[in-house]
């Protein structure tokens, strides 16, 4: 079987994998996920509140502060060299907490998405989903909590811009972390630790699978694992698995070309893709531009 052969072959039983487990999906209902439905998963300020209100001693769930400490066992068992000396049953938590009016340098200042304080000691936390980081933000932080734990969460656990945290080290001054590895390792323990209590466990399998939504990974692990088998089933399987991984980003690339040009047809706009390079993994955009006055444009991003 050619290598053309094969690919047609594999992706036609990707494809039977994907439409049982939709299926399935359908029957046991786990389609409908609360979070998605409010269109909060996009949201930073509301992963804000989520979090904020599992780690409050004092949230609704009443669960007093095990979902705090399954924070901090998680937190110990990522950042090897910080030490985590914090009062969990005397600890607050806020979020947008204000430290004061942003200074002329900038190095003071501002909102800090999470704040997790038992008076002497601090734990921040600043939640990056697509937004681009602030000007010394990090510092600013920093300046305002000086022995405190400074965590910097984005999708996949990437370091600060030099722009927010301009002196500031990673794994030293401040600690990535990432939802797709630590929140999910935390929400997991938690629901764990919520057997008793289904609402809340539904709530944060929920939750797990809006996140893995976001990181673009299969909330099946059993679909994972057909598809891999047929991935590496044998050497062809593997190379032809390999020759559409290659060509995959071409192809999206063609699809959301072909729409953008459709759109820019429709407005009677000139159309090119351009590419910003002060936003996060140089994100590509499309950029429209009025034939007529080329100083005004449109972008999607």
């Amino acid at each position: 079987m050619t290598i053309r052969n094969q690919s047609q072959f594999l992706l036609h039983s990707v494809s039977l994998v994907n439409k049982k487990y939709q299926e399935i999906s359908k029957i046991t209902g786990e389609n409908f996920n609360i979070f998605n439905v409010l269109n909060l998963q996009n949201e930073e300020t509301k992963h804000s509140k989520i979090i904020a209100e599992l780690l409050n001693p004092m949230g609704s769930h009443d669960c007093h502060d095990i979902f705090l400490n399954a924070f901090l066992d998680c937190l110990s068992n990522q950042i090897f060299n910080c030490k985590i000396n914090l009062n969990t049953q005397k600890a607050r938590v806020s979020i947008e907490e204000y430290i004061g009016k942003v200074n002329e340098k900038g190095d003071e200042g501002g909102r800090v998405d999470i704040v997790i304080n038992d008076g002497s000691s601090a734990i921040v936390i600043e939640n990056k989903i697509f937004a681009s980081d602030q000007d010394k933000q990090l510092l600013r932080y920093k300046n305002q909590f000086k022995n405190g734990i400074i965590l910097y969460l984005t999708l996949n656990g990437r370091v600060a811009s030099e722009e927010s945290s301009v002196s500031l080290k990673p794994n030293e001054d401040y600690h990535s972390v990432s939802y797709d590895n630590f929140i999910v390792t935390w929400i997991t323990k938690c629901r764990e630790l919520a057997i008793t209590k289904p609402y809340i466990r539904e709530i944060l399998s929920q939750y797990i699978d809006t996140i893995n939504l976001l990181n673009n990974q299969s909330k099946n692990k059993q679909m994972t694992e057909e598809i891999l088998d047929l991935m590496f089933k044998d050497e062809s399987s593997f190379e032809s698995a390999k020759k559409i991984a290659d060509e995959f980003e071409k192809a999206k690339a063609l699809i959301l070309d072909k729409f953008w040009s459709e759109v820019s047809n429709e407005l009677g706009l000139q159309y090119k893709m351009d590419t910003f390079f002060h936003t996060p993994n140089n994100q590509k955009s499309a950029l429209f531009i009025k034939t007529t006055n080329p100083n005004i444009a449109v972008i999607f991003q």
